[in-house]
């Protein structure tokens, strides 16, 4: 059996943080699994679950931001933390498994060039990898 740890160890710490994932290799895991959507005007891989950020404007009324409507710069900011996915790449190394769920509301050539980048990145960065999967509202698919 193995322990795959979910965005981390994201029961002690903020999920998909460098420091949740340093704390579950720290822990013994055997891989860690992990959301990343592509962020369009970066092109950059982002690792984020929801396509929404929360965030409190000026009258203290929380709205919802899509991630594609902030910068990366916006993104990985003491406000959002969020990491990109080479940053998560960097801390893990190879030190564990991984499991990447790529989320994306793309389709056609748009989905297969998302995932393009996506393999062509994990390739160039050498990594021990278990799987990929592709999430879609209405229809899960895995590619490997």
């Amino acid at each position: 059996m193995q322990v795959i740890a979910h965005r981390g160890a994201s029961g002690e710490f903020t999920e998909n943080s460098l420091l949740a994932f340093e704390q579950a290799i720290l822990q013994g895991c055997d891989g860690i699994e992990f959301d990343v959507q592509y962020h369009q005007a970066s092109g950059e891989f982002i690792l984020l679950h929801d396509n929404y950020l929360n965030d409190t404007c000026s009258n203290n009324k929380t709205i919802n931001i899509h991630f594609n409507q902030l910068s990366l710069a916006e993104l990985t900011s003491a406000k959002y933390n969020i990491c990109t996915l080479n940053q998560a790449l960097k801390c893990i190394n190879t030190q564990c498994l991984i499991n990447i769920e790529l989320k994306s509301a793309a389709q056609g050539d748009q989905l297969a060039d998302e995932m393009h980048k996506l393999i062509t990145l994990l390739r160039q960065a050498e990594l021990i990898l278990s799987l990929i999967h592709i999430s879609e509202p209405t229809r899960p698919e895995r590619i490997s």
